[in-house]
């Protein structure tokens, strides 16, 4: 992306704004991850925004002086974008988020960032790998191939389906978009790991910004990254998914029967990896039992698992993690499966109303991979976006997008926390699950290393932003994981590129503050001293346990969470090829075939037909079991 002279120097007043100090280097390198990450019409509105801030007008309208932003003094400057962090006009609180997001993300994450000495934090997992365990063969000048079976995706719902195919005899060819990482490339860090293990470098956003999604894109996919919590699909979730979307026999024993075959493999288990009490998981559960709420341990899928490591979000150095890459996939490739990296699958061949194959593009060649079967598992937004390429014209394609969107809340404790270290997501409670029917939330913990800490904490001004970001140590991180009822959509541009469009409604959006108000509760009641929500607006009280932190708990249910007004999250992405009885209300059957189009396959959470309401990656495995074990 090329900056004209006064772009740039407008981005370099922007970042010193920010974060005082920064450095000549942070601009150059917001500039390099927009080029290399960025969609085009993304970074055009990035350079209009930094062209607004050059104009003098800008300075008129708030200063009533005629001065570019570049050059107003330090005070000046900050009253500029805290402005625009709150403005009624949307566009000028997203253009903010992008620029702080970014400048903070990068600073904190950087090696050797300032921040990172102030926290005593490692900045990688130091410990020595594990030994790989599974074998990968690029292709070797291959334009075409055969295969029984194509599986187009290698995380959650691709590495399951692909072990039972390949175990039936099947050949198999699994297509994976991102790269492969040995376990000696994995744990990296924050900077490494984004960049390498996750969608567009780990920038994957809605189009207004206003929700942040992170989802894996390396061989193991989403399980590669994720933080290990294994809940299974609920009793209630599976009554309501037969009865009220068709999807007959997930209350079956067979269904079971899938569940129980991939927590085995997986080694699903509760209680591993030392104390919780001096981590955010410990003042979580400290908080319930004050409260009388719900509170208990997650299972998690890990197998001798390190105490304090907390760098498996990027990739689990020591193998401890049994993702896809170390069980389901080491099983395909066991019985005759070839995965093949860095494939990006541009579309699915079809012709009289049967699947053919699959045309994609590796090492920057076109291949062309002939099969009579074709499972899709690319995520609900890549499985998407790939049919949309492809010209299937079922108008639920991409539609009933679901995001489990999250909001956190942050207690100032007087002893370290650490939230970077330990067992990344090791409790939960699920008091607010069900609220209204089967909607309402879960209270989680998460991780909060320093770039992931940057990108969300709000900013007033760069001395406030950097003494914040000096607490992270001492701050233990509650998620509110709301069931959204309600559902956006994945597009494709004229590139064939995804576009995500989601706005969280009244009746999500309720649900979301009442949870806020009840982690805020929680800190509490676990003793933290002071409290935060992420508003963009700065929303902080620092004598949480007087009776300012009530007040300030009970007020904070009432205030914006428009887009860009508190920042949203997303781990979970569900729903946008969803199953059901029939055409008019879904993309595939219950048996996951794609209606219209025999031998194609959906195995993943596109497939959900609404959002699971928990941790999905059980859900996704043991109904991608359930797929494969249908297909003909």
């Amino acid at each position: 992306m090329m900056l004209s002279a006064s772009q740039r120097q407008t981005l370099e007043a922007v970042c010193e704004t920010i974060i005082p100090g920064a450095g000549r280097d942070l601009p150059g390198q917001i500039v390099h991850l927009l080029s290399t990450s960025g969609n085009p019409a993304d970074l055009i509105q990035f350079r209009q925004a930094l062209t607004l801030l050059g104009l003098p007008l800008v300075g008129m309208l708030l200063h009533g002086a005629s001065l570019p932003f570049a050059e107003m003094n330090r005070a000046q400057r900050e009253e500029v974008l805290r402005r625009w962090a709150v403005h009624p006009v949307p566009v000028l609180r997203q253009a903010f988020q992008a620029v702080k997001r970014l400048a903070g993300f990068l600073y904190c994450s950087a090696p050797g960032s300032p921040v990172w000495a102030a926290l005593e934090y490692a900045g990688a997992d130091g410990r020595p790998p594990g030994a790989p365990a599974l074998r990968v063969m690029p292709l070797a000048g291959e334009e075409e191939l055969a295969a029984d079976a194509v599986v187009v995706g290698s995380g959650a719902g691709g590495g399951v389906a692909a072990a039972h195919l390949a175990a039936r005899g099947l050949r198999v060819i699994i297509l994976e978009a991102g790269g492969y990482f040995p376990e000696a490339e994995l744990g990296l860090g924050e900077a490494a790991g984004m960049a390498s293990l996750y969608l567009d470098r780990g920038m994957t956003a809605t189009g207004d910004l206003s929700v942040a999604i992170l989802a894996g894109s390396a061989v193991g996919g989403g399980t590669l990254v994720n933080w290990t919590a294994s809940i299974v699909p609920p009793d209630w979730l599976r009554d309501e998914w037969e009865r009220e979307y068709g999807l007959t026999g997930l209350t079956s024993p067979e269904f079971q029967a899938c569940v129980d075959e991939v927590c085995g493999r997986l080694g699903v288990h509760a209680g591993e990896s030392g104390s919780l009490s001096a981590s955010s998981a410990g003042r979580l559960l400290a908080g319930c039992q004050a409260l009388g709420y719900h509170g208990a341990e997650l299972p998690r899928n890990v197998a001798g698992c390190g105490e304090d490591c907390g760098f498996c979000a990027f990739g689990c150095r020591t193998g401890a993690k049994q993702s896809t890459a170390r069980t389901f996939l080491v099983d395909a490739v066991e019985n005759g499966a070839r995965i093949v990296p860095r494939a990006e699958v541009e579309r699915v061949v079809v012709r009289a109303g049967a699947v053919e194959g699959v045309d994609a593009t590796v090492g920057g060649r076109g291949v062309t991979i002939r099969a009579p079967r074709v499972i899709l598992a690319a995520g609900a937004i890549g499985t998407p976006a790939l049919l949309l390429r492809s010209g299937l014209a079922n108008p639920h394609i991409g539609r009933h997008l679901h995001l489990h969107p999250v909001a956190a809340v942050l207690g100032g404790y007087d002893e370290p926390v650490r939230p970077w270290s330990g067992r990344l997501l090791p409790a939960y409670s699920r008091q607010f699950a069900q609220l209204d029917g089967n909607y309402g939330f879960l209270v989680e913990v998460a991780p909060a290393h320093p770039g992931l800490g940057a990108l969300a904490t709000p900013w007033q001004s760069g001395a406030q932003y950097l003494r914040e970001l000096g607490q992270i140590d001492r701050t233990g991180v509650f998620i509110v994981l709301v069931r959204d009822r309600d559902s956006g959509r994945v597009t494709v541009d004229r590139a064939g590129r995804h576009r995500i469009a989601y706005r969280l409604s009244d009746y999500d959006r309720e649900h979301l503050l009442t949870g806020q108000v009840e982690a805020l509760r929680i800190h509490r009641a676990a003793g933290a001293r002071r409290l935060m929500t992420l508003h963009a607006g700065y929303n902080v009280v620092e004598d949480a346990a007087g009776e300012n932190g009530a007040g300030f708990i009970e007020a904070s249910r009432h205030l914006p969470a428009g887009p860009n007004q508190l920042p949203l999250f997303s781990a979970h992405q569900m729903g946008t090829c969803r199953m059901g009885r029939a055409p008019r209300e879904a993309v595939a059957g219950p048996d996951g075939q794609i209606f219209g189009v025999r031998g194609l396959y959906v195995a993943d959470g596109s497939a959900f037909p609404a959002a699971s309401g928990v941790n999905p990656m059980i859900t996704i495995m043991s109904l991608a079991r359930w797929v494969a074990g249908q297909v003909r």
